[in-house]
């Protein structure tokens, strides 16, 4: 059975009502972790807020982002916020939406240190070995896929040494990582082959790619990507792209990363263009 033929929505409703003139938010979790993650936003946002539930032992990453776009609520704006794979899975429902018109009025995206790939293209790794220029300073972006095989055979041999591993590479580069990784361990799923599964959606085609005549509105798309400062995931970025003041993986738990995101967020529900946000924050990389 096909995650389409599911009867069960992924979304839940959190909190909120769709009145006019306010978005409908749709909050999408990083891999391993419940959309609570993001309790601490929804309070400071006018709006109807759902949180997503993703995980399945039988669906592919392409069908589980058609499943959310098929089952997500209509409203006339719809803000979709995505951190990490919950970012690709925003990006790939959205950008495919092959429906005349769309499903919503309006659909915009904000991902948040979420990349173009996820791992490391071997067109990149070859292009560092050849001409020597990957630095600390300026590391190869995306996981090398060894790295990727290596932690995904760890974590089904020990699961929670493995979960833990990787809340500590999302907390490094914080100002508190010990502080920040008790925080995520409060909104993890346990490591089960649900979760197992999911982490193979993480070896994901490049978001960006495939623009073609089967994804229509993809063009229309209006989306924003949020990057920490010293990631240690390293993301490959994608444009239009804004430095949070947050500096780890998950940059909108740490305190000027929170609040930055939500003056962003809330630009983005008012409807100043994108240009504005970037002036307007900190400074831009691509």
């Amino acid at each position: 059975m096909t995650i389409l033929e599911h009867p069960n929505s992924p979304w839940e409703k959190i909190s909120g009502q769709n009145k006019p003139g306010t978005p409908v938010w749709l909050w999408l979790p990083g891999w391993g972790f419940s959309g609570h993650v993001f309790s601490d936003l929804f309070d400071a946002l006018d709006g109807e807020h759902w949180i997503a539930d993703y995980r399945s032992v039988d669906s592919e990453f392409v069908d589980m982002a058609q499943h959310l776009l098929a089952t997500a609520p209509v409203a006339e704006s719809r803000i979709w916020v995505g951190w990490s794979l919950g970012g690709a899975l925003a990006m790939r429902a959205v950008t495919h939406n092959t429906e005349s018109p769309p499903t919503s009025a309006q659909d915009r995206v904000v991902t948040l240190a979420t990349g173009d790939r996820f791992i490391r293209p071997d067109s990149q790794k070859e292009s560092s070995v050849q001409e020597d220029t990957s630095t600390e300073e300026t590391p190869s972006q995306g996981m090398p896929k060894a790295d990727f095989s290596a932690f995904r055979e760890a974590l089904i041999q020990s699961p929670k040494a493995g979960i833990k591993r990787f809340t500590g590479l999302c907390a490094k580069g914080a100002e508190d990582p010990r502080q920040l990784m008790r925080d995520l361990s409060s909104t993890l799923y346990a490591a089960d082959h649900s979760v197992i599964q999911t982490l193979n959606w993480l070896e994901y085609e490049a978001l960006t790619s495939n623009q073609s005549e089967h994804n229509l509105h993809a063009q229309a798309v209006d989306a924003l990507h949020i990057y920490g400062t010293h990631d240690a995931l390293n993301p490959i970025k994608m444009t239009p792209a804004l430095c949070s003041p947050g500096k780890s993986h998950c940059f909108f738990l740490e305190t000027a990363g929170r609040q930055h995101l939500l003056d962003t967020l809330q630009s983005v529900a008012t409807d100043i263009p994108s240009a504005s946000i970037l002036s307007g924050g900190a400074d831009a990389k691509s």
